[in-house]
């Protein structure tokens, strides 16, 4: 199976770009947590999500079912933390009905109110259990009913593939959700094969059934973009990250691994591709798209493999950096550059 690194930053904008230190808050550590059951290798925060009093934290090698038994290597688990009085909690560890070893259930978790939804991106069955493909993945949406979190379906991509690692990447808020695909080959009609280019579906809440509304796939997609890396919806708005595409907002300047992201917005139903971005100083093997998220009128979408510090100076190679658009006027545009104040060589900020 393919072992998916995700690097997930958590940013909290609560002020305009720009502001000064007497604006500024202290963001101070109140909690860490780990799993009840942690054992060597689980990768337990290899992807994290928080939502009001709920946060959801991915363990994508974990091997063990919710009781702490059932033995099954790698068939990954996910667990439920809440805010009570200040104190952040355990009361539940989650895994999948159909779970079995090398699915990697938890290597991209989210959400969103009493919604939450989990990639399993080494999951070989469809929605029944039936028709093996090998890495074709799958994602799981569970519900909060009186404090309990059950699993009420699983999901896959209309047309799944072997090795299409549905499930690379997730995102959920309010009756939608959307899944990253980033192996997955084909356009969205299902034809113009280019290996590798990568995908994302849209999926909708309709009276407690998630169906899948959209393919979405970038304009300008190419062999080996890895389209789907990353996801995040927000509103009427998608942003998909595409950390191996070379070429600029435009289509030209190509450079290697530089990576780019694609902002879709929702228009009476219909998802639309309404922008491409790239960073202002890309360079080759930045990977600029390796993750994103979106909220309101800003995005962020991280570079791990950038190696400039904030003004484009002082080299640190693959020290990484992330970058924050505005949105205004419908145009989403850099605002700024930000990097570690301790930023080293390979840190994969």
């Amino acid at each position: 199976m393919r072992l998916s690194l995700i690097f997930i930053t958590m940013l909290f904008l609560t002020t305009a770009i720009g502001f000064n230190s007497a604006q500024a808050q202290d963001w101070n550590q109140i909690i860490k947590a780990c799993a009840s059951d942690r054992e060597a290798d689980d990768w337990f925060g290899v992807s994290v999500s928080i939502s009001g009093d709920y946060a959801i934290v991915g363990a994508y090698l974990e091997d063990h079912d919710a009781s702490g038994g059932a033995y099954a290597s790698g068939a990954g688990s996910a667990y439920i933390f809440k805010n009570t009085a200040g104190t952040w909690t355990q009361v539940q560890k989650i895994v999948t009905s159909d779970r079995e070893a090398g699915d990697e259930f938890g290597c991209s978790v989210s959400i969103s109110g009493d919604y939450a939804i989990v990639g399993a991106v080494g999951e070989d069955h469809d929605t029944i259990g039936g028709a093996y493909t090998d890495g074709a993945g799958s994602a799981y949406i569970f519900k909060n009913t009186a404090g309990a979190w059950q699993q009420v379906q699983k999901i896959v991509a209309s047309d799944r593939e072997a090795e299409d690692f549905f499930g690379t990447s997730v995102s959920i808020s309010g009756d939608y959700a959307i899944v990253g695909a980033d192996d997955e080959d084909h356009d969205a009609s299902g034809g113009a094969f280019a290996l590798k280019a990568g995908s994302a579906y849209i999926f909708k809440n309709t009276a407690g059934a998630w169906q899948q509304v959209q393919k979405i796939v970038a304009s300008d997609r190419e062999a080996g973009d890895f389209f789907g890396e990353s996801v995040s919806i927000s509103g009427d708005y998608v942003t998909v990250g595409a950390y191996y595409e070379g070429h600029d907002a435009s289509g030209g300047v190509y450079a290697m691994g530089a990576g780019s992201a694609y902002i879709f917005k929702n228009n009476a139903g219909t998802w639309q591709q309404v922008q491409k971005i790239v960073a202002s100083d890309r360079e080759e093997w930045d990977f600029f798209g390796t993750s994103v998220s979106i909220s309101g009128d800003y995005a962020i979408v991280g570079a791990s493999g950038e190696g400039h510090d904030a003004g484009g100076g002082a080299f640190v190679n693959r020290a990484g950096s992330a970058y924050i658009f505005k949105k205004n006027a419908g145009t989403w545009q850099q605002v700024q550059k930000i990097v570690a104040s301790d930023r080293e060589a390979e840190d994969l900020f």
